[in-house]
């Protein structure tokens, strides 16, 4: 019984010991350790997939993706191309560089407003479970046929292959 006298205290002061010893232990994640979801320069990204997957957009119709790219060929404003391109970088290369023509040469820039800025969507687009096809009309008279394949990533539409 005597030692229950001895052991009691021992066990009191290991716990005293090991309580302070945390506490003056450095917390695993200091303040100036996190991240700053809102600055911009270091999660671009992640800040616009976040942005645009929680409000309407029109990359929640696969027809109005398709409509981005007339658009951006009629006006010359090709910003919004390079959003367009599915983000597994699953698109063939017609699709790939037409997300690029911001960055690209001026022949294939005069290129690409010339076969797709008379272009329009002709039909319904249909969409089957992850992907969907949206037939139009392009070329430098509007006349040729052909289907955008687009995928959906993350609830938004973006160009798979022409």
């Amino acid at each position: 019984m005597w030692y229950l006298l001895i052991i009691i205290p021992i066990a009191f002061l290991f716990t005293a010991c090991s309580s302070e010893e945390q506490s003056t232990q450095k917390p695993i994640f200091q303040t100036e350790d996190v991240i700053d979801a809102t600055d911009n320069e270091i999660l671009p990204t992640v800040n616009y997939q976040v942005e645009i997957a929680t409000k309407e957009t029109f990359q929640n119709d696969p027809v109005k993706v398709v409509e981005a790219v007339f658009d951006a060929a009629k006006t010359k404003d090709y910003s919004v191309l390079s959003t367009l391109c599915d983000p597994m970088g699953d698109n063939d290369d017609p699709t790939s560089n037409m997300c690029n023509v911001a960055n690209a040469t001026q022949e294939r820039e005069k290129e690409f407003v010339e076969y797709f800025s008379q272009g329009q969507v002709v039909g319904e687009g249909k969409i089957e479970g992850n992907t969907a096809s949206v037939p139009i009309k392009f070329g430098p008279k509007g006349d040729l046929d052909e289907v955008f394949v687009l995928v959906l990533r993350n609830g938004l539409w973006y160009l798979g292959q022409i």
